[in-house]
């Protein structure tokens, strides 16, 4: 998808930069942590970083009491980030009618790679067969966006039609305020668009963007807002009904950039301060492992490589590879803890060194997916083969092998399409 920009109501924010790893910027509160992971792949990107939601038509203009405001936030953020403005930055207020219409114009761009996303979580059973993905974004984005800067524009949006700013209102714009240091310092619309192509750098690099902005909204409420106005946020973010209702897939999607990525920057600041994060710009994660493990960043530790055969060419006439792409880490283990604890998930979703999967569309509107999975040790390997094969991950029809640090994932239609699969991976 082209990156849109989500912006969670801050309990869900809160909630998961409470992490257990060491912080350089503290977080005032503390709420429980949600529940564990998930990740992305080229059509499955709901959270990508600050990004290109088509401008509306018409904005409702800034009243002129509230700039003094705006220049205050900005300086407040500016000081904490470490950035000076290099432009003016000036927010434009956007009703809710007008956000409806810009998301579904974006994600009416973006029909085709929803669509293979939302086979994709089909034959893994992570949406029901009957959900239509399309829709659930579209509600997911409209409860949840409350502003966004938009990298393409170079604008900043807030969600709103009041005359004044509510402590909720204060804090997204510190959020987006950082989005447009980001822009103008490192360029980061340039970085999304080389990323679109790796789906895996695309979510890393979403995960050190929202990250950013997240850890310096955090501690520009802490620093800057009483206790009663954070308990005002608190009082107005914690109303999600439709997030709530979400499969765990979309919620942890969601989740995945602010959360993990608060925690991988708040480890480069740990080490590094602030020029650790300006560093990363210039060399950013290259997978959603390197997020969820720092220290894999930090030593530079690559996803490995993994290529598959013209699988589609195989099956014959008809069949065509609709999706090719990466699962990553992430996703794995949010697969894993739909069917198993978030604990077990993760210890046989870490090690994983690669991967790469084609989901194949038939003649008769069958769908197969194959995957091919690299890992760090045979043990790694043995330890997932082990977590699928005790949590009911294989249909009947599909198939599971292990073969050294190597593990094949089949979803098919039929014995026999698995069969052919199958035949052109020796050692299977």
């Amino acid at each position: 998808m082209r990156p849109t920009t989500v912006f969670l109501a801050l309990l869900l924010l809160l909630a998961a930069c409470a992490q257990s790893q060491p912080t350089a910027i503290s977080t005032a509160t503390t709420p429980p942590t949600p529940t564990a992971t998930v990740t992305s792949t080229t059509a499955l990107t709901p959270t990508t970083q600050a990004g290109a939601t088509p401008a509306p038509t018409s904005t409702q203009p800034i009243p002129s009491a509230l700039s003094p405001i705006f220049e205050q936030i900005l300086t407040r953020v500016s000081e904490i980030r470490g950035l000076d403005p290099l432009e003016e930055i000036m927010p434009m207020f956007m009703t809710r009618e007008e956000l409806a219409n810009a998301l579904r114009e974006d994600l009416d761009e973006s029909r085709e790679d929803i669509e293979n996303g939302q086979n994709l979580l089909r034959i893994m059973g992570l949406i029901p067969q009957s959900a239509d993905l399309y829709e659930l974004l579209l509600s997911l984005y409209g409860e949840q966006v409350v502003g966004f800067y938009d990298t393409e524009t170079e604008e900043l949006y807030v969600i709103k039609g009041m005359a004044e700013l509510t402590p909720l209102d204060e804090i997204t714009l510190a959020h987006e305020y950082v989005h447009a240091l980001q822009q103008q310092h490192f360029d980061i619309h340039t970085m999304t668009e080389a990323a679109e192509d790796d789906s895996e750098a695309g979510s890393a690099l979403s995960a050190l963007i929202e990250g950013d902005a997240t850890v310096v909204q955090v501690e520009y409420m802490r620093t800057h807002l009483t206790s009663e106005q954070q308990q005002e946020i608190f009082s107005a973010g914690g109303d999600s009904p439709i997030f709530n209702a979400s499969p765990y897939v979309l919620q942890e999607s969601l989740l995945f950039p602010y959360s993990q990525g608060s925690v991988l920057v708040n480890t480069l600041l740990l080490f590094q301060a602030w020029e650790g994060v300006n560093d990363a710009y210039r060399n950013p994660p290259l997978s959603t492992e390197q997020v969820l493990h720092s220290a894999k960043y930090l030593a530079g530790e690559r996803p490995v490589a993994v290529s598959l055969p013209d699988v589609a060419a195989t099956l014959g006439q008809g069949w065509e590879m609709v999706c090719e792409d990466v699962m990553g880490e992430f996703l794995i283990k949010t697969y894993l803890s739909t069917r198993t604890s978030t604990n077990q998930a993760a210890r046989a979703a870490a090690g994983w060194g690669g991967d790469r999967f084609n989901l194949m569309a038939g003649p008769r509107g069958e769908q197969a997916l194959v995957a091919l999975l690299e890992w760090d040790s045979e043990r790694d390997a043995r330890e997932f083969f082990d977590a699928l094969n005790s949590s009911n991950s294989v249909p009947d029809e599909g198939f599971l092998g292990l073969n050294g640090d190597r593990v094949l994932w089949v979803f098919s239609p039929s014995n026999a399409i698995t069969y052919e699969i199958v035949s052109l991976f020796p050692g299977f």
